[in-house]
């Protein structure tokens, strides 16, 4: 958790600074009539009521199965480490639920793999409606944001997870080129979660060798 939330900051701390340095939204002139303020109303509640406190306490789940259904990451963090740590305490009894689990992973990996495959669709239409709604002129601030994007993301990964990875022993280069393929979906996705069944089965085989 601690790890969670200083690299999460680190994080937050360069978007912040790179976004106000380089503007990419600057001179897009959208007329905010024209957005729907209630798509963003339960953010900006949220925001309202977020405290320290709150932060903590909305970590902790309502019941075992609630983060499941919930869109809280952090709920569905906590429960696994406690029930990993729950499984690892109670071997070799449950190791049928174990089984179980690892089992049921690779179908559900399956599933988000081919949803994720999708995920180009979605990003066609989103930018079909903004050149539709602003004119292509858009298309320059968009192109903006994105190269602002990647850019962020490969300094915060050479800098702050290039000295972490040196600090444990391996260079960040050579394991961004052992991920190559699944830095590749991400690419195409725009999300992390298409590409971590390959991910599990790669490093499974690398840890089997040292087992």
């Amino acid at each position: 958790m601690l790890y969670f939330i200083t690299f999460s900051t680190l994080a937050l701390i360069i978007g912040l600074v790179v976004s106000n340095i380089v503007q990419p939204g600057k001179g897009l002139n959208i007329n905010p009539a024209t957005l729907q303020a209630s798509s963003i109303a339960q953010y900006v509640n949220k925001a309202h009521d977020n405290s320290l406190i709150n932060f903590i306490f909305d970590i902790i789940p309502k019941t075992l199965v609630s983060p499941l259904t919930g869109d809280n990451i952090l709920q569905v963090l906590l429960i696994a480490i406690l029930f990993g740590i729950g499984i690892s305490l109670t071997m070799p009894k449950s190791k049928l639920v174990l089984d179980f689990m690892e089992a049921l992973a690779y179908p559900v990996f399956k599933v988000v793999a081919i949803l994720m495959k999708l995920a180009p669709i979605g990003a066609f239409g989103a930018i079909a409606f903004t050149i539709g709604k602003y004119g292509i002129s858009s298309i320059g601030n968009l192109l903006a944001l994105v190269i602002t994007f990647y850019a962020t993301s490969l300094l915060f990964v050479i800098v702050i997870l290039g000295a972490v990875a040196r600090y444990n022993g391996f260079s960040i280069f050579r394991f961004l080129k052992y991920i190559k393929d699944e830095l590749l979906l991400v690419l195409g996705t725009s999300s992390s979660e298409a590409a971590l069944p390959s991910l599990m089965q790669k490093w499974k085989k690398q840890a089997a060798p040292n087992q």
